[in-house]
């Protein structure tokens, strides 16, 4: 899926950022809110294993020369870091954004900024029961440790 959203990196907030209005705060969750909404139009439902990239717009004071030298290029500087960029998608997307298990990320130089998203295996996220895959677990371990007394006792 692309989205044609010029990449927003999640701001470190305060407590006081629920009733304070700083404008980092402001632009991420304007951000936030337009990135879900173009995820609920292409009904892209993301899983627990996503692909990213950021596609970062080059800076006007660029010469046209040095805009097509450096177009789709790795975006090395210090400015946007990556881990933020993908947390910014994550908390946008997901209530809780721990059963992501797996991430790919990277970020290019292009034009204009934009987004693409992608599931790793093309499978959405399902949905299970709270502790699900911990029961079951659990069943396999006291299963393997019932074999093995068996096994030490014959």
């Amino acid at each position: 899926m692309v989205i044609s959203l010029s990449p927003v990196s999640k701001p470190r907030q305060t407590r006081s950022d629920r009733w304070k209005q700083r404008p980092v705060v402001l632009k991420w969750r304007a951000f936030a809110d337009s990135l879900r909404e173009a995820v609920a139009n292409e009904g892209f439902n993301p899983s627990n294993e996503l692909i990213m990239e950021f596609h970062i717009e080059m800076p006007k004071s660029w010469s046209k020369k040095k805009k097509t030298e450096m177009e789709g290029k790795p975006h090395e500087q210090d400015r946007l870091d990556i881990d933020n960029l993908a947390k910014a998608i994550l908390d946008a997307l997901f209530e809780k954004d721990g059963c992501v298990h797996s991430i790919s990320a990277k970020k290019l130089w292009a034009k204009t900024g934009w987004i693409k998203l992608e599931n790793k295996w093309d499978q959405p996220l399902q949905i299970h029961e709270p502790g699900l895959w911990r029961k079951e677990h659990n069943k396999n371990l006291k299963m393997l440790h019932e074999a093995a007394v068996k096994h030490f006792k014959d």
